[in-house]
């Protein structure tokens, strides 16, 4: 049996982050489709090149969205159709804060397109990642990747 989840404390919150953004232009507007959405999660994970970025571990605010085509609406009894975001949550908040240290986001960020690509719904993924305490005079510095389920 699993522990209940804990919401993160509020001191984790990271600054405002505009995240909201059309899905048009990636994805196809003429289609109906879904788009799960996970905004700002913050997670300390031990990353960076630079070597202060070396001394602790950082935070980062994650964001995913995976596009999904439907041809019906969804009901109480398609909860096995969906993608869970329990499982992205898990990996991100579980797994990312024990690794050893790691130097690019880019590598973090395809692991989650992987993860979500294994919901075979799943079409298109994007992952933004950044770090919002850099450089002062920004909200935060990062990547942000999307991709395509291959054919």
């Amino acid at each position: 049996m699993t522990a209940p989840r804990k919401p993160a404390p509020a001191s984790a919150i990271a600054r405002a982050v505009e995240t909201v953004q059309p899905s048009l232009g990636l994805f196809d507007p003429e289609r109906d489709h879904i788009r799960m959405v996970m905004r700002d999660l913050v997670v300390e994970v031990a990353i960076g090149l630079h070597p202060w970025e070396q001394l602790r571990p950082q935070r980062l605010v994650v964001n995913v969205e995976a596009w999904a085509y439907i041809s019906t609406p969804y009901t109480d009894e398609d909860a096995g159709l969906i993608l869970d975001y329990d499982a992205i949550r898990d990996v991100i908040r579980e797994d990312w804060p024990r690794r050893e240290h790691i130097k690019l986001l880019e590598p973090l960020a395809e692991e989650l397109i992987l993860l979500c690509f294994k919901h075979p719904a799943v079409e298109a993924v994007r992952v933004r990642l950044e770090k919002p305490d850099i450089f002062s005079e920004a909200q935060g510095v990062g990547v942000e990747l999307y991709r395509r389920k291959p054919r």
